[in-house]
């Protein structure tokens, strides 16, 4: 799961077309895949659902 704050905004997305808890909102999360890091992971799902690109700033991450 990743939360994204940024200008007092928090990053939520809504399900849809799932099969699962469609039309509720949550925040961006997904599966590691295989040679994957938790990071990465977290990177590409942030991009893949909720359209963010992140990059990497000293030792933290934040909305590109």
């Amino acid at each position: 799961m990743v939360i994204l704050e940024k200008d007092g905004k928090i990053l939520l997305i809504r399900r849809a077309n799932t099969g699962w808890r469609d039309g509720e909102y949550g925040f961006p999360a997904g599966h590691v895949e295989a040679n994957e890091t938790f990071l990465e992971t977290c990177v590409h799902e942030t991009k893949e659902e909720g359209g963010q690109k992140m990059e990497r700033h000293t030792s933290n991450w934040r909305a590109a």
